[in-house]
């Protein structure tokens, strides 16, 4: 089902009950550049394609997920979410922010915060920190990279 205003569809999924998950992210991630123009498919465990986005910015990097997926970030966002792994080069660990979560009691699809269309399944979780900023999670990384 496309959902047209994601905010919208949480905001009544809170009303009917859904319960709210804080969780911080624990799991380390590596980085790399990219080129503007470059398109990175999402993919969670190889086989399916939860979204693409292209690299706009010169600074923006990608992420190297747990799982497989890559996804980008501005410098910025980086710098806000990861710090330098003081034991391992070339590993970022999550800085800890609480973030807040719903479950997904059915398969969606809506218009990400990057302007490109997000897939997610039954039993994925949307992140719901910022109502301006709402993204899917897969539920086999949340399992995994969140506590």
């Amino acid at each position: 089902m496309f959902i047209e205003n994601i905010a919208a569809y949480v905001k009544i999924q809170l009303q009917n009950g859904a319960e709210i998950i804080s969780a911080v992210k624990i799991v380390p991630v590596k980085i790399r550049q990219g080129t503007i123009g470059k398109n990175i498919c999402t993919k969670i465990d190889v086989n399916w394609l939860e979204t693409e986005n292209s690299i706009r910015h010169a600074d923006d990097v990608i992420v190297c997920g747990s799982h497989g997926e890559e996804y980008i970030l501005s410098a910025a966002e980086f710098s806000r979410r990861y710090q330098p792994d003081p034991n391992k080069q070339n590993l970022w660990i999550p800085k800890p922010i609480v973030q807040k979560f719903i479950y997904l009691t059915e398969n969606i699809s809506f218009k990400a915060p990057w302007g490109n269309i997000m897939h997610m399944c039954q039993g994925d979780v949307l992140n719901i920190t910022d109502k301006h900023n709402i993204y899917g999670i897969a539920a086999s990384v949340f399992a995994t990279d969140y506590r």
